[in-house]
């Protein structure tokens, strides 16, 4: 799921810019979320963590490139858009890092242009920059992977227990197996889709991991389980 924030002061562009967005992402077919913002002060005051942002640059009170420069700060990655008439500050866009720079009144083939090119940075960026994205009650909340200790599986929910909180949003255990395929992630049980990087130690009924919490290892996931984790020291250099 793809979050994208558009944040522009003049409404009636914001959201026809958003129906824009929107009709192109899903003749591609991707999944997305698109949040409008009329100001910087209401997307700087937003929690959700976004993949996207399109962002005008001359608004009221916090124009665009000061927003920008507040969100860089924060330390959380995402790719950056600005849309305005202005073409002068097309430099200054440079200095907080913007994938493109879309001048007023943008194009319908440049527009599709940019988004799919921005949203091909996006899924790709998600495996090498180590963070997955899941949404809870239509908001996007990013899980840096190596924090995620454990998911706990049940029905359709999912419980992701990181070292510092648990997030629980809904998804099929299918598709989250799929997103985490080649990222150090097992499943010893059909509850449970551990990291092996948290593995403290083992027996053949369960598996504590290092925030303390044990988790259930199936018996006829046991050989498979201590053959991945053998193949994960390995590569890592690590030692039982």
């Amino acid at each position: 799921m793809l979050s994208i924030a558009i944040c522009d002061d003049q409404a009636l562009d914001c959201l026809k810019f958003s129906g824009k967005v929107r009709a192109i992402l899903q003749e591609a077919g991707v999944a997305h979320n698109i949040k409008q913002f009329l100001s910087g002060a209401a997307l700087m005051e937003s929690a959700c963590a976004f993949d996207l942002v399109f962002l005008d640059i001359k608004m009221e009170r916090l124009d665009g490139l000061t927003t920008a420069a507040l969100m860089r700060k924060r330390n959380r990655p995402f790719l950056l858009v600005f849309i305005t008439a202005y073409r002068e500050y097309v430099y200054e866009a440079f200095d907080v890092e913007a994938f493109h720079y879309l001048v007023k009144p943008v194009d319908d083939g440049k527009l599709a242009k940019v988004l799919l090119a921005a949203v091909d940075k996006c899924l790709n960026g998600e495996r090498e920059e180590g963070y997955m994205v899941v949404t809870r009650n239509r908001e996007a909340i990013k899980l840096a992977l190596d924090d995620v200790i454990y998911f706990e599986i049940s029905g359709r929910v999912i419980k992701a227990h990181c070292s510092n909180r648990v997030v629980e949003y809904y998804d099929q255990i299918g598709a989250l197996e799929e997103r985490l395929i080649g990222r150090s992630f097992f499943r010893c049980h059909k509850s449970f889709l551990i990291h092996l990087k948290h593995v403290v130690s083992f027996d053949k009924h369960e598996i504590l991991m290092d925030n303390g919490d044990r988790v259930l290892l199936s018996k006829r996931r046991y050989k498979e389980f201590t053959e991945a984790l053998l193949k994960y020291l390995k590569k890592e250099g690590g030692m039982i």
